[in-house]
């Protein structure tokens, strides 16, 4: 089983200054064409389950935080994106964009590719989007030319294009978190008319272009289900980084939030080497905004940019239950969403109307349970999200491999020993795949493809208790990504490896060239001197003061709190608090000595870690969450030494869930009163201006972050 190359999951951004408009320009519009993809006119094209859900989702964003008129953005979906209705209305866009306008196309769906008819491509394959009715008589496919000439023949000088789909490779195991490519198009003659003889794009070489990638040409663009729905996993980062990054936020700023929200979804797919997002610009255009504010009209105020993406709020006169938009990034059942006041931009943990909690899908429509129960909530409040759905309680496995008497005895054992375990037929979503040999048991991530462990054994052997653990460690797994916090304000970066002043490195005329790592750093359990590959070095950055917290998972399950920790020297970092702005790694050298006191050996079990790392601006909370991941090892070790399995499986399950409550709102603060501004105490006395009694305080609310890293570790 292998992953396809090649891919085209990228974002083409002009982000050249305008030239000077003469006054009889029009003011600018922000313009948007979103075609997505699932269903295709030809059975032998596999169907996609992501792709209207990603552009519904983008839409939602463009339009509630960055100024993107509904009546300017089209959108075509399935039937509707046939290669006729794609150029139509590609052609529209370039006639209609005047020179100041903003122009966003969103392409979510197949890719593919066909043999090269003007020799501009290295490999001699030009990339294809596959429109709906591909692969049909007499139907090509959009080739990589054709866009570049419609869009070389565009006035806007600021466009930003996302391709979200693969490009050639082989077939895929057919699991329900696939690629998105088809095989390559052997029609050549259907192609032969097609071209414009070159490329009229600007080059990207150009100071014009960044170039931001979901993957490596060798790699897929991954289409899966994300918290209960399907997105592609590069646009659903995408989308989330949009909703929440700082509003003029650059390229290089929201390539860290790709990359880091990639990893986690690596983490809930069982899937150790994610595609690698890449980002490619001149050093000039880096650190320039992706998507500037919205100048002002003549003489207008302008309002001030939504500082996260966020939902309208409907109340339905009848029943008066409130409901949000299920086509909306993460409106799926058991998230929690913070209400606002209509209007609201700034969306102040500590003045939240209200928490809605996601309780049912009705007609399009995510119905909401509030509390406190008499908050008002009005027609057009906006939400946040405030705390995504709590983690799943079972591990859907699909077996095979070997006969249905010995599956089906298997599946008996396991379900026995593990109630979090659920058999799932071949084509439904599967967090695992377990292919039962002879002698070994193979089991692979969600995608079908990606090795998790090989399990040997012989007859007789309790090869049940081995998957136990591996499926108490994706459930374990999921309970810690679960611990999230959408809202932060604080931003944080992870690396593996000690501190590095930059990821880059120049090239040639292109300027900077970001490269993401998604894949699992591999480490050797420790023979001979201590050096980065077989000794952890984790290296964290904040904007903000903060404490930091490490927690593992190891290949069985096993949760430990590496940092802080009783080894560690009383003047490093006590409590673990950093100073916002600066680099530290944790232990600070491989060396002896170091200033650490400690060090983080690869030791058994063998296999993938998660670690998690998380940051919080109070101290209580770091210490609270400390004390519940000692109490989760304690927990461990007495029920475990007891052989205990299926207790120690529902009290670890209990206090997980008991800390996904307490931690996931954390730092919103319920007032109850539809003001858009800070909350004023009815009851509270006056100050004169006279006194000089002193006004207190409003306390600062907790904020705190999250972000992840899996290592593989070899025997």
């Amino acid at each position: 089983m292998h992953l396809p190359p090649h891919i085209a999951s990228l974002v083409l951004i002009g982000l050249c200054s305008p030239a000077q408009a003469p006054a009889s320009d029009p003011e600018p519009v922000r313009r948007a064409l979103l075609i997505g993809i699932n269903a295709y006119s030809s059975p032998d094209i596999p169907r996609l389950h992501g792709c209207v859900n990603d552009i519904e989702a983008m839409r939602l964003v463009l339009t509630g935080r960055f100024g993107f008129a509904a009546g300017n953005i089209r959108e075509l979906t399935d039937a509707a994106a046939t290669r006729a209705g794609i150029l139509a209305a590609l052609e529209k866009l370039v006639s209609e964009a005047h020179p100041r306008d903003l122009v966003f196309i969103h392409y979510a769906g197949h890719g593919s590719q066909v043999e090269d008819q003007n020799g501009d491509e290295a490999d001699r394959k030009d990339e294809t989007l596959v429109p709906y009715d591909a692969r049909t008589a007499g139907v090509p496919d959009v080739t990589d030319d054709e866009l570049n000439a419609l869009l070389g023949r565009m006035r806007a000088e600021h466009a930003i294009v996302v391709l979200d789909c693969c490009h050639s490779g082989t077939g895929t195991r057919a699991v329900t978190v696939r690629a998105r490519q088809v095989e390559e198009d052997k029609r050549v003659e259907l192609y032969r008319d097609k071209l414009a003889g070159t490329r009229a794009i600007v080059p990207l070489a150009s100071e014009r272009y960044v170039l931001l990638t979901g993957a490596a040409d060798h790699e897929s663009a991954l289409d899966g289900p994300i918290e209960g729905r399907y997105h592609g996993a590069f646009s659903y980062a995408l989308t989330r980084a949009l909703g929440s990054a700082a509003a003029d936020a650059a390229p290089r700023v929201l390539f860290q939030s790709i990359e880091a929200e990639m990893r986690r979804l690596g983490e809930q797919w069982m899937i150790n080497s994610m595609p690698e997002p890449q980002l490619e610009a001149p050093l000039a255009s880096l650190d320039g905004p992706l998507l500037p504010p919205r100048a002002p009209s003549a003489g207008a105020v302008q309002a001030p940019t939504p500082r996260l993406a966020w939902s309208e709020v409907r109340v339905d006169e009848g029943t008066k239950r409130a409901s949000l938009d299920a086509r909306a990034l993460d409106v799926v059942p058991g998230a929690s969403w913070a209400i606002y006041p209509p209007g609201e931009s700034a969306f102040e943990p500590e003045a939240a109307l209200a928490l809605g909690t996601v309780d049912g899908l009705q007609d399009g429509r995510a119905l909401l349970s509030i509390e406190p129960a008499g908050a008002k909530v009005v027609n057009g409040s906006r939400a946040v999200l405030a705390a995504p759905p709590p983690a799943p309680d079972q591990v859907p496995v699909e077996l095979g491999g070997a006969s249905e008497e010995r599956l089906s005895a298997l599946a008996s054992e396991l379900q026995a020993a593990l109630p979090g375990f659920m058999r799932v037929p071949p084509g439904e979503f599967a967090l695992l795949h377990v292919e039962l040999g002879s002698s070994a048991c193979r089991v692979f991530g969600s995608d079908g493809t990606t090795a998790v462990a090989e399990i040997p054994f012989a007859a007789g052997d309790p090869l049940s208790g081995k998957l136990v653990a591996l499926i108490e460690r994706c459930l374990d797994t999921a309970a810690l990504l679960a611990l999230d916090n959408p809202s932060s304000q604080m931003q944080v970066e992870l690396r593996i490896g000690p501190a590095q002043s930059s990821r880059g490195v120049a090239v040639g005329t292109r300027g900077f060239k970001v490269v993401a790592d998604n894949s699992a750093p591999r480490f050797r359990i420790r023979q001979g001197a201590r050096n980065t590959t077989n000794s952890l070095q984790v290296s964290v950055r904040s904007d903000t003061d903060g404490y930091v917290t490490l927690v593992d998972i190891d290949a069985q399950g096993g949760m430990n709190l590496l940092f802080p920790n009783d080894s560690a020297r009383k003047d490093y970092f006590p409590e673990g608090r950093i100073r916002a702005g600066e680099w530290f790694s944790i232990p600070d050298s491989l060396e002896e000595p170091n200033q650490a006191g400690f060090w983080f050996d690869a030791a058994p079990p063998a296999g993938l870690d998660t670690i998690r790392v998380f940051v919080s601006s109070d101290a209580a909370f770091a210490e609270e969450l400390r004390g519940a991941i000692r109490e989760l090892d304690q927990d461990a070790v007495r029920l475990g030494e007891r052989g205990l399995r299926r207790e120690l499986h529902a009290t670890r399950r209990a206090r997980l869930a008991l800390l996904g409550q307490a931690f996931t709102t954390r730092g919103f603060k319920v007032v109850g009163e539809a003001s858009p501004s800070k909350p004023v105490d009815p009851s509270a006395q006056a100050v004169p201006a006279t006194t000089n009694t002193p006004v207190p305080a409003e306390p600062v609310q907790p904020d705190w972050t999250a972000r992840t890293v899996t290592v593989r570790i070899d025997p």
